[in-house]
C-alpha cells in the first residue's frame, strides 16, 4: 500500500514537473503526441482489415501477368494455380464476396482558423449561389480538413472466373489472350474511399490530453475542453456536419466534463468517458464512403 502510494506521489509530481506552469509549447506538444496516437489507432484498425491471403493473391497474379510478357509460360502457369487456390481457400473461410486488398491513406490539412474558416464557407456559399463552381471549388479545397481512407477490393466471383480461364489458356499456349484476361482481372479491382473529418479526432486527442492533466492542472485541462470544443465548430464550417443540431448532444456533454474539472467533481472521469464515447459516435456518424 506504501509502495503504491509512493509511485502515486511520484508520477504525480513528474506530471506537475512536466505540464506545471501551463505553458503554449509544453501543451502542443501533449497534443501533437496525443493527435498522433489517435491517428496511428485508426490507421491501424483499417490496415488490419485487410485480408492477406487476397493481398497475396492480386499480387501473385501481377507476377503472373510479368512472366507472361517474359514469355516464361510455365512460371506463369505454377503462378497462377497457386492463385486460383488462394481464392478458393478464401471462398470457404468466408461468407463475403469482397476482400479488402489493401489500403492507403491521403491526408488533407487546412491552416485556416475558425474566423478565416467562417469566412470561407460564406464565400463559398455566395460563389455557387451565382454559379461560379470554379472558384468555389478552389475555396473548397482550403476548407478540407479530413483523412480519406482508399480501400482496395477484389470481388471474388468476377476474379476467380478469370484467373480460371486464365489457366486455360495458358495450358492451350493462347498466351496474348491470357495476357488480356489477366488485365481484365485486375481492372475489376474496386476502390473505395472512406473520409474520416479530423476535426473529430482532434477533439478526441484534445480530451484524452486533458484527461491525463486535469488531477495536476485543472487549468490547461480546461483550456483542452475549450480547445476540443472549438474543433467541433469546425466541423459545421468545413461541412462535415450539416448544422449544430448535429453536435448538440457532444456539446452538452463538453459543457458537463467542464463544470466536473471545475468543480472538481467526483464523476470527472466517468465525464470524461461519456465526453470520448460521444466523440467516437460523431466521428463514425460523419464518417462517409463512396
Amino acid at each position: 500500500m506504501v509502495k503504491k502510494t509512493v509511485l502515486t506521489i511520484g508520477l504525480s509530481l513528474l506530471l506537475f514537473s512536466t505540464f506545471a506552469g501551463g505553458t503554449e509549447s509544453k501543451i502542443s506538444r501533449g497534443y501533437s503526441q496525443a493527435l498522433k496516437t489517435t491517428v496511428d489507432s485508426l490507421k491501424n484498425r483499417e490496415l488490419s482489415k485487410v485480408i492477406k491471403d487476397a493481398s497475396v493473391a492480386v499480387w501473385e497474379t501481377k507476377r503472373a501477368l510479368s512472366l507472361l510478357r517474359k514469355e516464361k509460360r510455365e512460371e506463369a502457369l505454377t503462378s497462377l494455380r497457386r492463385v486460383y487456390s488462394l481464392l478458393e481457400k478464401l471462398e470457404g473461410e468466408y461468407e463475403i464476396k469482397r476482400f479488402p486488398v489493401d489500403v492507403k491513406f491521403v491526408e488533407f490539412s487546412t491552416k485556416l482558423d475558425l474566423k478565416q474558416a467562417q469566412n470561407y464557407n460564406r464565400r463559398v456559399k455566395k460563389l455557387t449561389a451565382e454559379n461560379d463552381f470554379v472558384s468555389a471549388r478552389f475555396l473548397l479545397n482550403l476548407l478540407r480538413d479530413e483523412i480519406d481512407i482508399v480501400t482496395t477490393y477484389l470481388p471474388l466471383d468476377v476474379y476467380k472466373n478469370a484467373v480460371d480461364l486464365a489457366i486455360k489458356l495458358v495450358e492451350d499456349g493462347k498466351i496474348s489472350s491470357a495476357v488480356l484476361v489477366l488485365e481484365s482481372a485486375l481492372s475489376t479491382l474496386e476502390l473505395e474511399t472512406t473520409v474520416v473529418p479530423k476535426p473529430p479526432l482532434k477533439a478526441q486527442a484534445f480530451i484524452n490530453f486533458a484527461q491525463k492533466l486535469y488531477k495536476i492542472d485543472p487549468y490547461s485541462a480546461l483550456k483542452l475542453v475549450k480547445k476540443a470544443k472549438r474543433e467541433l465548430k469546425m466541423t459545421v464550417v468545413l461541412g462535415y456536419a450539416r448544422s449544430d443540431k448535429d453536435l448538440k448532444g457532444v456539446m452538452e456533454t463538453l459543457e458537463e466534463l467542464k463544470k466536473a474539472i471545475k468543480e472538481r467533481l467526483a464523476n470527472v472521469n466517468e465525464k470524461f468517458e461519456e465526453t470520448k464515447q460521444k466523440l467516437q459516435e460523431l466521428r463514425e456518424n460523419l464518417t462517409v464512403s463512396h
